[in-house]
């Protein structure tokens, strides 16, 4: 009776640890085949992948995306594909006139998608300056952007209409005014 009993108590076990519920199953498949582009870190895995790769990921059923070409001022081109919920813009991703299969650069367009400390468009730049760096680089006038520490692939580029010292690039870190707002967030 004992042998019967241990006999019983080990199939038991065997059976327990080679199964799965069929619940986890389909939550595990589900969160990783569904790409949340809500969240600004995720993005950065569509970075260097094929472009026709990621128009073949999916997205939550309410993004669509759509084509579209870039041109340049010296009229070069390349591809790129511009995601929407219903109508309002979300972000764009773009190749480059290099290799126009390869994703090189990410836009965000909407607040909807939030990074890290509340990094985001519309975020304010005394909320967010402690993330950072303190390095500004040189972009022409009229465009003021400042990377995220420790993260060289994302700048936060600032609404600098109302502010004519930074639009000509003249800005010391200590003397950016709190009230700027973040307008464009880039990945590349």
């Amino acid at each position: 009776m004992k042998a019967i009993t241990l006999f019983w108590l080990f199939i038991a076990c065997v059976s327990c640890s080679n199964s799965t519920p069929k619940s986890n199953i389909a939550t595990q498949d589900k969160a990783t085949s569904v790409l949340n582009i809500y969240v600004l870190n995720t993005l950065k895995t569509l970075l260097n992948r094929d472009v026709n790769e990621v128009k073949g990921l999916l997205y939550p059923d309410w993004v669509s995306l759509r084509d579209t070409v870039f041109e340049s001022d010296d009229e070069s081109q390349w591809k790129g594909i511009v995601f929407y919920n219903k109508s309002k813009g979300l972000l764009f991703v773009e190749t480059s006139w290099e290799n126009e299969n390869i994703i090189k650069r990410i836009t965000v367009l909407s607040s909807d998608i939030v990074g890290l400390y509340g990094l985001k468009i519309g975020a304010k730049f005394i909320d967010i300056s402690p993330y950072l760096s303190q390095i500004i680089p040189s972009y022409p006038d009229g465009y003021f952007g400042l990377k995220v520490k420790n993260d060289n692939q994302i700048t936060c580029f600032f609404d600098i209409s109302n502010n004519s010292d930074i639009s000509i690039g003249n800005v010391k870190f200590e003397t950016i005014p709190d009230n700027l707002v973040v307008e464009q967030i880039l990945i590349e």
